[in-house]
């Protein structure tokens, strides 16, 4: 008797196991989206401090054609440009892959505003970033690449 209710407890052990591992990295895939709308928000906000949180704190950026650039060169890129507002900003991921506290994630975006004279302006282009989670849970970009395209 003891030994079929050991054999039943690994049994459903190896079959929950997977399940709460899926629940794990649903959770996970919900984080990073949720990182990702909260950066447009704030490109859309202007709001560098925002931006600059979802980043760690080793973060490196490199905008197309641009060299990598990290620490203060990345408050600068993320600091809105007078007469110059965003007013869309979305990414859409075409895969994210998790393992650990480590993630990939890469896909296109799409965005616009105007400019001080009237003009609007639209963008888009391709991107991928480098996840990590911190100790106290949160997922923020590690490594930021994009890359526009045209049409």
């Amino acid at each position: 008797m003891l030994n079929t209710l050991k054999a039943g407890l690994l049994a459903l052990t190896f079959v929950m196991l997977p399940m709460a591992a899926h629940a794990d990295e649903q959770a996970d895939q919900r984080a990073i989206a949720d990182q990702a709308r909260a950066m447009s928000e704030a490109i859309i906000a202007g709001n560098t401090e925002a931006i600059v949180n979802l980043y760690t704190k080793d973060a490196v950026i490199v905008p197309g054609g641009r060299a990598p650039m990290a620490g203060d060169d990345l408050r600068a890129w993320w600091t809105p440009r007078p007469g110059v507002k965003t007013t869309h900003h979305k990414t859409t991921p075409l895969e994210v892959h998790i393992e650990g506290n480590m993630a990939s994630d890469y896909g296109a975006y799409e965005g616009g505003g105007v400019r001080a004279d009237g003009t609007e302006f639209s963008f888009k282009g391709v991107y991928t970033i480098i996840w990590r989670r911190g100790s106290d849970g949160v997922w923020r970009m590690y490594v930021d690449m994009w890359h526009p395209v045209k049409d």
